[in-house]
């Protein structure tokens, strides 16, 4: 995949789409190691401390919200009434803040190879 095929990607300005491609700079693999690894590790710009990931939550948390809800109607599982992150030590808002990044940026992935198919027909 070429990098100018992240122009090709819309994304509604305020959303956490926006922000990743905006981390991005046009660099798939950042999205694809965000995807693939997750946050955990530094893989995800500006969201390493508490105070980043708590800001970004402040600032996405009805995004949140809705990415929580379809989850749930899609798979039957809620995110609140799993205790994995508390079992793990993690901080509800940087484990939300990631989690809805990593999902993103899975969802930007998958809009990447639904057009790398469609460009090869």
């Amino acid at each position: 995949m070429k990098n100018k095929e992240l122009k090709n990607i819309p994304a509604e300005a305020g959303t956490i789409k926006a922000r990743i491609l905006k981390d991005a700079d046009g660099d798939i693999d950042y999205i694809r190691t965000a995807a693939e690894n997750g946050c955990q590790g530094g893989n995800c710009a500006n969201l390493i401390m508490y105070s980043e990931t708590h800001a970004f939550y402040a600032e996405f948390a009805e995004e949140i919200d809705e990415i929580l809800e379809e989850i749930q109607e899609n798979t039957g599982v809620s995110l609140f009434e799993s205790d994995y992150y508390r079992k793990n030590g993690y901080d509800l808002r940087n484990y939300l803040a990631w989690a809805a990044y990593e999902i993103e940026a899975q969802k930007i992935m998958a809009e990447l190879e639904d057009e790398e198919e469609g460009g090869g027909k």
